[in-house]
């Protein structure tokens, strides 16, 4: 049995920061349209995570549509746009300026990202079973360097049998609890 979430990894160094609060970037999706026509796979990550993570810190968390909002009046749209392009991918590819600039922007001392890299659904006519997967990658980095401070990784499915996939919704909720519960907390 896989252990959830399936990577968590938090940096030495967040013992010894002081973090009060946190700049919620909008989520962003790898998927492709084909795989998610509508569109719902990063705003239904983000509104479900984002909602697990405050009920369980006490860090003060600016909301993704007010980050947006200021990054957009900065001009650092586009410059989120490409680090969520490379960090999604990539998470050892940062862009440590724009978290700086964007944390500096919004006075935060930490910004959290988050990033759909899975969301499928599978039916095996052999074997008459459907098959839904969600993945999600979550980056906490530190405003005033740029690094990581910690980040986490889940990719959860669920088998049905005879009929359609089980529900995105039932999935996402399993991996947004993983994570949440992964998430280091904040100083007090």
């Amino acid at each position: 049995m896989l252990e959830h979430p399936l990577m968590h990894e938090l940096d030495p160094a967040y013992a010894r920061k002081t973090v009060r609060s946190a700049a919620a970037l909008p989520f962003a999706s790898k998927i492709s349209e084909r795989e998610d026509p509508d569109r719902i796979a990063a705003p239904m990550a983000e509104a479900k995570f984002y909602a697990a993570l405050r009920a369980r810190t006490p860090l003060a968390i600016v909301s993704s549509t007010e980050v947006a909002r200021a990054l957009a009046a900065a001009g650092l749209s586009a410059r989120m746009q490409k680090f969520y392009e490379n960090w999604v991918s990539d998470q050892t590819d940062v862009d440590e300026e724009f978290v700086r600039q964007a944390a500096a922007r919004l006075k935060v001392d930490t910004l959290i990202a988050g990033g759909v890299d899975v969301w499928d659904q599978k039916v095996e006519a052999k074997e008459t079973r459907a098959r839904t997967r969600v993945g999600l990658v979550i980056g906490f980095f530190d405003g005033a360097t740029g690094k990581h401070l910690w980040q986490g990784r889940d990719e959860n499915f669920k088998d049905g049998t005879r009929g359609a996939p089980p529900d995105y919704s039932a999935i996402l909720d399993l991996v947004v609890e993983a994570l949440a519960s992964a998430f280091p907390a904040g100083a007090p």
